[in-house]
């Protein structure tokens, strides 16, 4: 990754091509604005140039999300709300996590799993296995998932009590 501005990275054509290529196979409907992924191809040389000129010069603006409600796995009468962004803005945001990902990512403790690439669930508790298996008599403390607040509720609503502590 180059050298330049946050917001130059993000913006460069090659960032955005392959932001647009990562949103292009995941499919995933249209947002508020109806253009769908099949739509957006049709003009994404023009969109991607679009995005690369508004990002470094702070003109970009997100769309609003569109809210649907998802029927709940196997709960006839239970629905979750569903946020879906614009298809340009799944691009924007594909650029700016690239980008981001490679500024973070070296700085990261090794223990934090949490929404990293290849550090889910399943990892962190084969580290902890690992970590009793060899021995280890520290205790730790993992935090419990879940969902993540819809915008409404707030930052306070999503946050998760500590799980026990773990002897291992």
């Amino acid at each position: 990754m180059g050298k330049g501005s946050l917001l130059q990275r993000i913006a460069s054509e090659e960032v955005l091509w392959t932001a647009w290529d990562e949103v292009r196979l995941a499919r995933g409907a249209p947002g508020v604005d109806g253009v769908s992924v099949k739509a957006f191809a049709r003009d994404a040389a023009a969109e991607i140039r679009r995005l690369a000129e508004e990002i470094p010069e702070r003109r970009y603006r997100s769309r609003p999300l569109r809210r649907v409600w998802m029927r709940k796995h196997g709960k006839e009468d239970e629905f979750r709300p569903l946020a879906i962004p614009a298809v340009r803005d799944r691009v924007a945001a594909g650029a700016a996590h690239q980008v981001l990902e490679h500024v973070f990512e070296p700085r990261y403790h090794d223990s934090s799993f949490g929404f990293r690439r290849g550090r889910g669930t399943l990892a962190a508790l084969r580290r902890l296995l690992r970590l009793r298996d060899e021995g280890a008599t520290r205790r730790m403390q993992a935090f419990q998932g879940g969902r993540s607040p819809p915008p409404e509720e707030g930052f306070s609503q999503g946050l998760r009590k500590p799980a026990p502590m773990l002897d291992v």
